[in-house]
């Protein structure tokens, strides 16, 4: 469980973002704890963002920027599959 710090919705929140779907990620001794976030950045061009936001330093990484929500969707349910099948809970 993430702290309020740590939170994807309020991280986003503070940077004008929202959080439009997230999934959880739980980290493996490597990859760190955390969700694919598929977030709207409120951008003319690329409006929608997939990131993945680390629990531990509160921060979004590793983003994949679309146009359409179409696309973001797609795109995020591909991380999510990634991040979920690398990073299951054993």
């Amino acid at each position: 469980m993430t702290t309020h710090k740590h939170d994807p919705r309020t991280a986003a929140a503070a940077k004008g973002w929202a959080v439009l779907k997230q999934c959880e990620v739980h980290g493996d001794g490597v990859q760190a704890p955390g969700f694919v976030t598929l977030c709207n950045n409120g951008s003319v061009h690329h409006p929608y963002v997939v990131h993945f936001f680390n629990s531990q330093d509160g921060g979004f990484h590793s983003g994949f920027y679309r146009a359409d929500l179409i696309g973001a969707e797609a795109e995020y349910s591909r991380q999510c599959e990634r991040m979920t099948r690398h990073h299951a809970r054993a």
